[in-house]
C-alpha cells in the first residue's frame, strides 16, 4: 500500500501563559490520505501515494519536518483501514500524543480524500480529479481550515472500455492528483500560515483544583465546557483529593483564573477561602480553611415522592437523601402519604442543588422523563410519575438484604434513631448492627428474640 502519512510537527502542547503556531525546522503536521467522502478513491489506491509524495517534498523544502506512516505504525502500532467516518479515522492519532516520543507527537492532521469525477460524452469520457482536504486539532478533533483544488482542464479517455480500462482510468486519475498536488501544497501552507497569524490560537493549560468535593469539580467542569473561550477539558488525574485538567482556550492563563474564580463564587465559595497560584503550566486553587462552601449555610426544603412509590421505595430515596447530603445536613420535617419532606443545611448553589438531585435520581435507577423535578428559591421537588417506578421495586412485601449496602443503611439509620444502633451509618452489616437489631426485637414484644433480619421485623421497624 503507497499512501503514507506524513506528519508535519507543530508544536508541542503549549503550556505557557499565551502560545503560538511555532514556524521552526522541527514544525509538525499530520497529512493522511482518506476515503470517507462519497465516489473518494479508496486510500489503499496508489493515487494516495503519489499526492502524499509531492506534499512530503513541499512541505520539507518550506522547513517542516516529515514522518511516514511506516514510522508511526512501528512505534504505536496502529492500523488503518479503508471506509470509516473522517472523525473515526483520525481519533486513533491522538495516541501519539500521549506517548513520551517526540518524533511521533503531532497538533495538527490535514487529511485529505481524492474524488474523480468521470462524465461520459457521446465519443469520449472526460475525468476530472477533485482533492478535498481540512487541517484538525488532534487536541479537540476540531477542524481549523479547509482546502478544495480541481482540474481546470479535463482530461479526455476513449469510451472503448477495451481501449482504456478500469487500470487505464486509475492510472489517469493519479496523473491528474500528482498534477494537483503542487496547488494543494501551496493551498496548505497559506492555511498553516494563517493559523500562525490567527489571534484565535491557543494554549493547553492545566488546572489544579484541591480541598472541593466532587459535585463542585464536575460542575465546574461543565460550566468550563460551555465557555465559549474553552475549546476543551478533560481529567487528567483524580487522587489525594487534587483533581487535575487539562484545559485548552484561545486565551490566557489570566482569563482561566477569572473564569474559574467567577464560576467557584457564583457556587457560594467565599473568594478569601480560595487560594490561587499560577505556574508555568498553569492554575492551582486551593480551598482553605475547612469543608467546602461560603460558610453561610442555608435551609433547603427538599419533597420527593410519587403515588406509585411503595413505603419500600420511598426508605430508598430517603436514604439517598442523606447520602448526597450528609446525615448530619438532613433532617425529616414533614411526612404526607408517599411523600416525604426534607429540611437540608447546605452552602450548595441551586445549579449544585439541581444536579446532585438529578445524579441522585439516576443513581436510584430512575430517568426523565420518569421523574419531574422542579426547583424553587428554597425549595425542589421531585415527583416520581406514575406506572414509571424502576422494575423489580415490589411493595411492602420486598425484604431489605442487610448485604446489600443501601438496604443496610436505611436499616442502620432506623435503628439508630429509635436509639438501639451507636455505630456508624455506613452500610457494614456487621456485629454492632446484629447486636442493635437483637436489642430492638427483644424491646418489642411480638418479635422473635435473636438477630435475625425478617419481614415482620421490618414491618414494625418501619412502621413510623
Amino acid at each position: 500500500m503507497l499512501n503514507r502519512f506524513v506528519y508535519v510537527l507543530v508544536s508541542l502542547l503549549c503550556v505557557s501563559a499565551s502560545a503560538v503556531w511555532a514556524q521552526a525546522s522541527n514544525d509538525h503536521l499530520v497529512v493522511l490520505g482518506e476515503d470517507s467522502d462519497e465516489g473518494a478513491v479508496r486510500r489503499d489506491d496508489p493515487v494516495y501515494g503519489r499526492v502524499v509524495s509531492v506534499l512530503q517534498n513541499s512541505l520539507s523544502e518550506a522547513g517542516y519536518l516529515v514522518i511516514d506512516e511506516q514510522l508511526l505504525s512501528s512505534k504505536l502500532g496502529l492500523q488503518f483501514v479503508t471506509g470509516v467516518r473522517r472523525q473515526d479515522f483520525i481519533a486513533p492519532l491522538q495516541a501519539a500524543n500521549t506517548t513520551d516520543d517526540p518524533t511521533i507527537q503531532s497538533r495538527l492532521a490535514f487529511v485529505f480524500s481524492v474524488v474523480p469525477i468521470l462524465q461520459d460524452m457521446s465519443m469520449t469520457r472526460q475525468l476530472r480529479v477533485r482533492i478535498k482536504g481540512e487541517v484538525y486539532d488532534l487536541a479537540t478533533l476540531r477542524m481549523m481550515r479547509s482546502t478544495e483544488v480541481e482540474s481546470s482542464k479535463p482530461k479526455i479517455l476513449p469510451m472503448d472500455k477495451a481501449i482504456c480500462n478500469d487500470a487505464c482510468v486509475s492510472d489517469a486519475v493519479g496523473d491528474q492528483a500528482r498534477l494537483l498536488a503542487s496547488q494543494l501544497s501551496m493551498d496548505l501552507l497559506n492555511k498553516l500560515s494563517e493559523l500562525s497569524a490567527d489571534q484565535s490560537t491557543y494554549s493547553v493549560l492545566k488546572l489544579s483544583l484541591a480541598g472541593f468535593d466532587r459535585m463542585t469539580t464536575i460542575q465546574l467542569s461543565k460550566q468550563l465546557a460551555t465557555s465559549p473561550d474553552v475549546l476543551a477539558s478533560e481529567v487528567l488525574t483524580d487522587e489525594d483529593g487534587r483533581r487535575v485538567y487539562s484545559v485548552t482556550t484561545v486565551r490566557d492563563v489570566g482569563y482561566l483564573e477569572e473564569l474559574v474564580a467567577g464560576i467557584l463564587l457564583e457556587a457560594g465559595f467565599d473568594g478569601t477561602r480560595l487560594q490561587t497560584s499560577l505556574s508555568k503550566e498553569g492554575l492551582n486553587v486551593d480551598l482553605v480553611e475547612g469543608s467546602p462552601g461560603a460558610g453561610k449555610s442555608s435551609s433547603f426544603q427538599i419533597e420527593i415522592g410519587g403515588e406509585a412509590l411503595t413505603s419500600a421505595d420511598l426508605r430508598k430515596l430517603s436514604a439517598l437523601v442523606l447520602d448526597t447530603f450528609g446525615e448530619e445536613r438532613v433532617s425529616l420535617s414533614g411526612s404526607s402519604g408517599s411523600y416525604r419532606t426534607f429540611a437540608v443545611q447546605t452552602e450548595d448553589s441551586i445549579l449544585q442543588i439541581e444536579e446532585k438531585l438529578a445524579t441522585m435520581m439516576e443513581g436510584a435507577g430512575y430517568s426523565e422523563p420518569a421523574f419531574d423535578l422542579s426547583l424553587g428559591d428554597n425549595a425542589a421537588k421531585i415527583s416520581i410519575l406514575k406506572d414509571e417506578v424502576p422494575t423489580g421495586s415490589d411493595a411492602e412485601e420486598t425484604l431489605l438484604d442487610v448485604k446489600d449496602t443501601e438496604d443496610a443503611k436505611s436499616i442502620q439509620r432506623k435503628l439508630k434513631e429509635k436509639g438501639f444502633y451507636e455505630g456508624a451509618v455506613d452500610g457494614a452489616w456487621g456485629k454492632g448492627s446484629a447486636k442493635a437489631l437483637s436489642s430492638y426485637k427483644a424491646s418489642v414484644g411480638s418479635l422473635a428474640d435473636d438477630d435475625v433480619w425478617d419481614l415482620p421485623t421490618q414491618k414494625v421497624l418501619f412502621a413510623n
